[in-house]
This record gives structure tokens, sequence and C-alpha cells, in this order.
């Protein structure tokens, strides 16, 4: 969450009309990012998520905020 949000910052000044987005895996979603930790961090820096499938290879998710 730390190196995102330097990009989101960077990506501010730099190009505001580019969008970030953060993949991770299903397990990371179910696990840390489901706990309230994650979800202070994706609500206050307004992570727009798209969560994959390791097996898959596919997205499976698209949670922008």
């Amino acid at each position: 969450m730390g190196q995102y949000a330097l990009y989101q910052l960077f990506l501010r000044q730099s190009d505001p009309e580019r969008q970030l987005y953060l993949a991770v895996p299903r397990h990371a979603l179910d696990n840390i990012l489901s706990r309230e930790v994650g979800r202070v961090a994706i609500e206050g820096l307004k992570v727009n998520v798209i969560v994959y499938s390791l097996a898959e290879e596919k997205p499976l998710q698209w949670k922008p905020q």
C-alpha cells in the first residue's frame, strides 16, 4: 500500500487524468485486505482494486473507488 500511495501522489502531479489500479491475487483480498486495516487503507487511499486468480491468470473482479 505504501508503494501504491507514492505512485498515486506522483500521478496526481504528473498525469492527473491517469487512473491507478492495484492488482491483487484473490487470497490477498480474502486475507489482509478484508481485515479492518486493509479496508481502512483501501477506503482512505481510494484504491482501485483488480482481483485476479493465480490459477486461472485472469481478472476476477474490478473494484473502482
